[in-house]
């Protein structure tokens, strides 16, 4: 539950940065407040890393919700899985810093109480046990047709 309360809340964040990728009128809300243009939206070079951020955000979600099994990744080991959570709560929690220093109330208030709680709810599913692999015997068959 916990992985998927904190992919929802990065798919949130990652909205948020796909409008101001897009020219939403945002800019005070992002990058400290500080790089606004005078119509509110960002300028072209803090659209593109808005843009990367979403894409990161989205990737890091799907890490998330892969690390307690809620999608599969074929092929992943599964100590990448856990590392990669586990920099998911360090990196939130950084960010949190970041938005707690920022100008803007809603960076500050907002994103800086969104990013701490993904940061907690991501160690809770780092701590979390590994997902169980279904056996072979128990997993069902596809295409095949059972007789009677």
């Amino acid at each position: 539950m916990a992985a998927a309360v904190a992919a929802a809340l990065l798919g949130a964040v990652a909205a948020g940065q796909v409008a101001a990728a897009a020219g939403m009128p945002v800019g005070e809300h992002l990058y400290g407040g500080r790089v606004a243009e005078a119509d509110g939206r960002l300028p072209v070079p803090y659209r593109a890393a808005s843009g990367s951020a979403a894409v990161l955000l989205g990737a890091l979600a799907l890490l998330l919700l892969a690390r307690v099994g809620l999608v599969r990744a074929p092929g992943v080991p599964t100590r990448l899985l856990t590392t990669g959570t586990w920099a998911v709560v360090v990196l939130m929690a950084v960010n949190t810093l970041g938005n707690l220093a920022s100008t803007s109330a809603v960076e500050r208030w907002g994103l800086g109480s969104l990013t701490a709680l993904v940061s907690v709810l991501a160690a809770v599913a780092a701590r979390s046990p590994l997902p169980a692999a279904t056996p072979a015997s128990r997993r069902p068959r596809t295409g095949a047709v059972s007789g009677g």
